[in-house]
């Protein structure tokens, strides 16, 4: 019989089996947990504004990084310096330490050359040499190690706190090679997926207004009438058309009150009869 440690053990396995299926559970920050030497303690905390697309280590130039905000970030110029500081690298020993160790300004292609041509030998001369750098000074970097590469605003060595902008990078892991020199290219960062918004239907046009039904035997006697009025409308302006032409005296008065009869029935008539008797003729045809 299983005991309830083991249970519980296998239980606690299943569960993070399921939350990394699911993403729940992400990579680490390789700065998370360890100590910074001589540079700004809260870093790991510092918000990463950029990404390293590259990092170069050759004995020409040291090492070297890409990243995207080398064309935005600010230059800072420390107290008695003559020139300004834009970024500081850094970098991140796992389970032993970070420190920001050389201060980089415009156009300097990298760390600088070695001076015993071996990153390996010149580390414990050219870049944690006394007690400032704490467990790093102690560390001896061999082939193979892997070691974190990142960068920050402004000037990180020597100072505990912002000096242009509180942004870092990312921090790219790369393997030490055997001969100094080798270079490491990262993928961009996914972009974050965003929700499209639904563009709404345009509005449907209103409906026509609905034609009298000519089935119905009453409207279709009310069509005929009002045709027949049409017509007697008509003749009667026929009538006095003929009797102004013949100079008749009385015709003024005759025509104005058939004008009258005409203006009363010509609203309905525009509007309802004659797209009725079009349609009703037109369905006879069928």
């Amino acid at each position: 019989m299983k005991t309830m440690k083991q249970l519980s053990s296998r239980l606690v396995l299943a569960l993070g089996i399921i939350l990394g299926a699911a993403g729940f559970v992400r990579a680490q920050d390789p700065l998370a947990g360890v100590p910074v030497f001589n540079s700004p303690t809260d870093v790991a905390s510092w918000p990463v504004t950029t990404t390293i697309s590259e990092v170069t280590l050759s004995p020409e130039q040291g090492i070297s990084v890409v990243f995207d905000a080398q064309g935005r970030w600010p230059d800072f110029t420390p107290p008695g310096w003559q020139g300004p500081i834009q970024y500081t690298l850094w970098l991140v020993v796992p389970n032993v330490g970070a420190s920001g160790f050389i201060q980089m300004w415009r156009g300097r292609p990298g760390s600088g050359a070695y001076e015993t041509k071996s990153f390996f030998s010149d580390y414990n001369i050219n870049w944690a040499y006394d007690g400032r750098w704490g467990a790093l000074s102690a560390y001896h970097p061999k082939p193979g190690d892997s070691i974190g590469v990142f960068v920050t605003a402004g000037n990180a060595r020597g100072v505990n706190g912002v000096t242009s902008a509180r942004e870092r990078s990312n921090v790219a892991l790369i393997t030490l090679p055997p001969n100094d020199r080798a270079t490491f290219t990262f993928a961009p960062a996914a972009p974050t997926p965003t929700t499209p918004v639904a563009t709404p239907p345009p509005p449907a046009p209103p409906a026509p207004a609905p034609l009298p039904n000519l089935s119905d035997p009453n409207v279709l006697a009310q069509l005929i009438a009002l045709n027949a009025q049409v017509v007697a409308c008509n003749t009667a302006i026929a009538a006095v058309d003929k009797n102004v032409s013949e100079g008749r005296a009385d015709n003024q008065q005759f025509f104005a009150s058939v004008k009258s009869a005409w203006a009363q029935i010509a609203e309905p008539l525009l509007k309802y009869v004659a797209p009725a008797i079009g349609g009703f003729f037109a369905a006879k045809k069928l």
